[in-house]
C-alpha cells in the first residue's frame, strides 16, 4: 500500500514581544517521505504585493530586494510537489510577499496587471511622472482605490495610474 504524507510550507510571520523576532511555521503535500528531515525550495518566481518581480520594473525590484523584516507582514512559499518533481535543487517554489506599506490601489492595479497584461517589465507613470525613485514608490504603493481615477496600459507599454 502507498502512503502519502503531507508536508505543506507556508511561513507565517508574527512579531515575538521581546525581541521582535518572527516566528515561522511549516506546512505542504508531499508524496516523497524524506522531505519530513530536509526540505529543499528552489524559489523559481517571486511574487511582491500581487505582481511577479518578472512584469516589474528594475527600480521597484531592487526596492523589493532591500526589505526588512519588519517591513511586510506575511511571507509565503507556495510548492505544488503534486505538478513538480524535486529536482537536486529542491522543489520549485514561488514566494509570495506581502508589503505593510502596500495599499488595495496598488494591489488592485498589481493584480489587474499579473491577470491581464503579458508584458514584460512594465514601467509605472503616475499622472506624467515616471516611478524610477524611493519616493515615486512610495507614492506608488500608498494609493488608495478611491484615489485612482483610471489607469490603463499606454502604446508604448507604459501602465499609466491618473489619480485625483
Amino acid at each position: 500500500m502507498r502512503t502519502i504524507h503531507c508536508y505543506i510550507v507556508l511561513l507565517l510571520f508574527v512579531s515575538c514581544s521581546a525581541h521582535k523576532m518572527p516566528i515561522i511555521i511549516t506546512t505542504g503535500i508531499n508524496i516523497n517521505p524524506n522531505i519530513y528531515a530536509n526540505p529543499k525550495l528552489d524559489v523559481t518566481e517571486k511574487i511582491y504585493d500581487n505582481l511577479s518581480e518578472s512584469k516589474m520594473p528594475k527600480v521597484l525590484s531592487d526596492y523589493y530586494q532591500t526589505l526588512k523584516s519588519g517591513e511586510y507582514y506575511s511571507l509565503e512559499f507556495r510548492v505544488d510537489t503534486i505538478k513538480t518533481k524535486i529536482t537536486p535543487n529542491g522543489y520549485s517554489t514561488t514566494l509570495i510577499v506581502s508589503t505593510k506599506k502596500a495599499k488595495d490601489g496598488y494591489l488592485h492595479i498589481s493584480q489587474f496587471i499579473s491577470d491581464s497584461i503579458q508584458i514584460a517589465p512594465i514601467d509605472f507613470l503616475i499622472n506624467s511622472d515616471t516611478v524610477n525613485n524611493k519616493k515615486m514608490i512610495d507614492k506608488l504603493l500608498s494609493f488608495r482605490k478611491k484615489e485612482i481615477r483610471h489607469y490603463f496600459l499606454t502604446e508604448d507599454g507604459y501602465f499609466k495610474i491618473i489619480n485625483q
